[in-house]
């Protein structure tokens, strides 16, 4: 086999390779996926620290056992927030889930230019003040 033939082999196979790809990569995201990074992350429409530390009823003594709170969410194609999880900080799983719960609707995440349903890690430090 020549050089020349050889090249002509690879040339189809690059091809089908790029053509493979580009399909993979401009195909629109599944409906029910659950991502963890896309194109836009999804962002409160308030303050979120504020919102936080004005709604979270807790003592000055579970604060101080505690220290932080990892808690994670999805954030719905329509904003909305659903399924809570506790990372770190399950002795005040009540009282976060109710913060989390009277939240308003976030910016969505977006991938490809569609709203998609995206985890979102939200760690919460408890301080006695």
């Amino acid at each position: 086999m020549t050089w020349n033939m050889k090249l002509l082999f690879l040339l189809p196979c690059l091809l089908f390779a790029t053509l493979s790809f580009s399909q993979t990569t401009s195909a629109p995201p599944a409906h029910d996926s659950v991502y963890t990074h896309v194109d836009q992350m999804p962002e409160p429409g308030f303050d979120l620290t504020s919102f936080v530390s004005k709604n979270l009823n807790c003592s000055d003594s579970v604060k101080e056992d505690i220290g932080t709170v990892i808690v994670k969410f999805i954030v719905n194609e329509d904003g909305s927030l659903s399924n809570i999880q506790f990372v770190k900080g399950k002795e005040i799983q009540t009282e976060v889930s109710a913060v989390i719960n009277k939240m308003p609707k976030w910016k969505p995440g977006m991938q490809k230019g569609i709203p998609v349903k995206v985890w979102f890690v939200l760690p919460i430090i408890l301080e006695a003040e």
